[in-house]
């Protein structure tokens, strides 16, 4: 699958990686259908706060679906 990283101030670019899995018992898996930047994001776009190069976006403006929950979760509304 893909993932959008910050390359560096004002580039982002795709890299592949694997399919998550679930990992502890309250994780969720989420299938993202749709996703847009976030006002913080573009601090670090901008380079105004420095990020590592090819840091994960911590993707948090994102509506998706529900594919896997780990064995602590135990309702789904």
């Amino acid at each position: 699958m893909k993932s959008a990283v910050f390359a560096k101030a004002g580039q982002m670019k795709l890299i592949d990686i694997d399919k998550p899995t679930i990992q502890a018992p309250d994780d969720v898996i989420i299938r993202v259908v749709r996703t847009c930047v976030c006002g913080s994001d573009l601090w670090y776009y901008k380079g105004i706060n420095p990020v590592e190069a090819n840091a994960e976006n911590s993707g948090h403006e994102a509506i998706g679906i529900v594919e896997e929950v780990g064995d602590a979760i135990t309702t789904d509304r």
